[in-house]
């Protein structure tokens, strides 16, 4: 399905996005720490896709 630039599931996410950012005060390296630190609490739950080999 595509969504379209209105659509409620997409204004949700980038209402989240920009949430997580205004936390972070706007600083990427803070956005990527405070990432690290969200994905280490939750390690057991993280979906790793392998490469394939080809």
């Amino acid at each position: 399905m595509i969504r379209r630039k209105d659509d409620a599931v997409v204004q949700r996410v980038r209402a989240s996005r920009r949430r997580i950012l205004e936390r972070c005060g706007g600083n990427p390296h803070r956005l990527l720490k405070w990432a690290g630190r969200i994905e280490s609490a939750h390690r057991g739950q993280l979906i790793v896709f392998e490469e394939s080999k080809r």
